[in-house]
């Protein structure tokens, strides 16, 4: 057996720090070939040995324990070629967006003088090529800061279009590129996302810290419109939803009405990037963060069932685990369809109070080895299980054990409580 991981043997990222292949260890210094005329000889003997010991199967001791890293048969032939590279530069940017990662960080921001003085990614790229280290499904993306104000942004657009390397491309519309309508016509798989993050002006300075909301919006009209409509679902236009910033409807209903004012058709809402480790405090996912991130789904293809929806998938993850298992805090759980408290649990058992608010329903996949009792206290439930719809007054009890899905829907106008009791032995 041998070890293997997709980082080291196939990408690259380039870093405000240097020259990196591990998007893990940012954190040490010693991951990193600093920016100078050898850079990429460096980086390869570095990179080189490193997959020696890898299919030797010996453990490097930054990587042990990472979930990269994998243990493969020996008889597996590996790709060593790059196949993906990201460049994470992290510079003085054009604008200062409330939710930046390194917005409160000033360490990990250089000046674009030297950026644009010392470090030519571009020299990079064409010396991995001549050394035929780039794969032929060679794929390129952005991030962490705003690549328009690289000094030879357009140049690296020009280097992927000869080479048909499609890119994956991050920005803030501030500046307009000339290169990028190019590339998002020709090669089907690149993409441009840009945040307005707002509808209006006065929210969108209070995000961005700048005045450019117009700027902007002109630039994607610009965009769209040298990028014909047959490209046109390649620009992609995101609504980070942000706590007590723009997370209103009216908010989202009026970005909604510029995109498709000025000819979006691919729309993308977020939540907030997490940093639990800077800044912990902004681990926040509500229900009305929930509501609102479904409800712009809805709302796109209420106003056209042809317009695109994107998406993280991990975003999809988060907000179905949450709307789940919502956030337990003192034995309160909040769901965007309610409320459960535990009331009384202990050996085999568990009892609860569940809320669920009017016109919500809640849904649960239960297990063989689980007996589970709903008892209706106030309002009027509608259960479905194995398709068959039964409904319960006040009083009424039910059996929902079985290993299939059972969902309790309110129609009415006021709240529907119910107590559930749950027996097993997973809580002994």
């Amino acid at each position: 057996m041998k070890n293997y991981c997709k980082n080291l043997n196939n990408n690259i990222t380039f870093h405000h720090k240097g020259i990196t292949f591990c998007t893990s260890l940012w954190t040490k210094e010693e991951s990193y070939i600093l920016y100078d005329s050898k850079c990429i000889e460096n980086f390869i003997e570095k990179r080189n040995y490193w997959l020696k010991e890898m299919e030797a199967g010996e453990n490097i001791d930054y990587c042990k324990n990472c979930m990269y890293l994998k243990e493969i048969d020996d008889s597996v032939q590996i790709n060593n070629k790059i196949t993906h590279i990201d460049i994470y530069h992290w510079i003085n940017c054009n604008c200062a967006c409330y939710y930046c990662t390194n917005r409160y960080d000033s360490k990990l921001r250089i000046t674009k003088e030297k950026v644009n003085g010392q470090i030519s990614i571009l020299k990079c790229l064409k010396k991995l090529k001549k050394l035929n280290l780039l794969d032929d499904n060679l794929s390129l993306s952005t991030h962490g800061g705003e690549p328009t104000i690289l000094k030879e942004f357009g140049d690296i657009i020009k280097f992927a279009l000869k080479n048909k390397y499609p890119m994956t491309l991050l920005s803030n519309g501030i500046l307009y590129e000339k290169n990028i309508p190019k590339i998002l016509g020709r090669l089907p798989e690149s993409y441009l996302t840009i945040s307005l993050d707002s509808g209006t002006r006065e929210t969108y300075k209070k995000i961005k810290r700048v005045d450019k909301f117009d700027d902007v919006v002109n630039n994607v009209k610009r965009y769209i419109k040298e990028i014909g409509e047959e490209f046109s679902f390649h620009l992609i236009m995101k609504y980070i939803i942000l706590k007590d910033m723009n997370d209103n409807k009216e908010e989202i209903d009026k970005w909604i009405d510029v995109c498709t004012s000025i000819g979006v058709r691919n729309f993308f809402p977020s939540i907030e990037f997490i940093d639990g480790v800077n800044h912990p405090e902004r681990n926040t996912i509500t229900p009305k963060i929930v509501e609102l991130y479904n409800y712009i789904k809805k709302r796109v293809k209420e106003i056209n069932p042809n317009f695109m929806l994107s998406q993280y998938d991990f975003v999809e993850e988060r907000i179905l685990k949450f709307q789940t298992y919502g956030i337990r805090q003192n034995n309160l759980c909040e769901n965007s369809w309610g409320t459960s408290k535990i009331i009384a649990e202990g050996k085999g058992y568990m009892i609860k109070i569940i809320t669920i608010n009017p016109h919500q329903e809640f849904n649960i996949q239960n297990q063989d080895n689980v007996r589970k009792y709903w008892l209706v206290f106030k309002g009027i439930a509608n259960v479905v299980k194995n398709d068959k719809e039964i409904t319960l007054q006040e009083s009424d009890i039910i059996d929902s054990s079985g290993q299939e899905t059972s969902t309790i829907q309110n129609h009415e106008e006021t709240a529907l409580i119910i107590m559930e009791v749950v027996k097993d032995n997973i809580f002994e």
